[in-house]
């Protein structure tokens, strides 16, 4: 049976949490992958605290999210854009958007061994320092304000939720070198409403 096939069929007979997650053989870097049984589109899954993320961008196609310069081909390396508007509602079930509590996990991650450890390895234009010691393998996709798509090869940014603030936007910025500061996380009323960002999923670890 073909292997993308079998991953479809044994994740739409799970139910869409965690317990979804499904091992890869043990050759590869990426222990495990998860089956969005929405579009039987595979991702990376990697476990950093007590939380598993997906190890690559979201690339299911809602309603106004888009392809970097609207080119299929950007959104198989790099997913998907979403707008504000979408963004909390994209992950598959059993999934969500990160919220500030998560933040904390990559926040001690970066204190003790800097930003460059979330980055993929390649494709970071003028960052050599990228290591992805953690697995995260975050890609620099760049992000749409207004019309213009912006700082592909130098930037990632991903959306955060807060479910305790009403319209929160919170978003992490990381800068290959287009920034004075390596990172922000930050929150603003109004730019952030004409902008596109990319989005990783979370879920919760279940216990065995």
């Amino acid at each position: 049976m073909n292997q993308t096939l079998k991953y479809f069929i044994l994740a739409t007979l799970l139910i869409t949490t965690c317990a979804a997650i499904l091992p890869l053989n043990q050759d590869s870097e990426i222990r495990e992958t998860f089956v969005d049984p929405r579009d039987g589109q595979i991702y990376p899954v990697v476990k950093l605290g007590n939380m598993y993320w997906f190890a690559s961008n979201l690339n299911y196609q809602s309603l106004k999210s888009e392809c970097y310069e609207d080119e299929q081909i950007s959104c198989g390396e790099w997913g998907r854009l979403y707008p504000i508007t979408e963004f909390r509602s994209v992950c598959p079930d059993g999934w969500r958007i990160p919220n500030k509590t998560d933040w904390k996990i990559l926040e001690e991650i970066i204190d003790r061994e800097g930003v460059h450890a979330l980055y993929q390895g390649q494709n970071w234009k003028n960052n050599e320092k990228a290591s992805n010691s953690t697995g995260l393998s975050l890609v620099p996709s760049g992000f749409k304000h207004k019309k213009k798509f912006l700082y592909q090869y130098l930037n990632s940014t991903i959306w955060f939720n807060d479910s305790t603030q009403e319209g929160s936007n919170w978003h992490f910025h990381t800068d290959g070198q287009n920034n004075a500061e390596d990172y922000y996380f930050h929150t603003h009323e109004k730019e952030v409403y004409v902008r596109k960002f990319a989005v990783r999923c979370v879920c919760e670890n279940k216990p065995e």
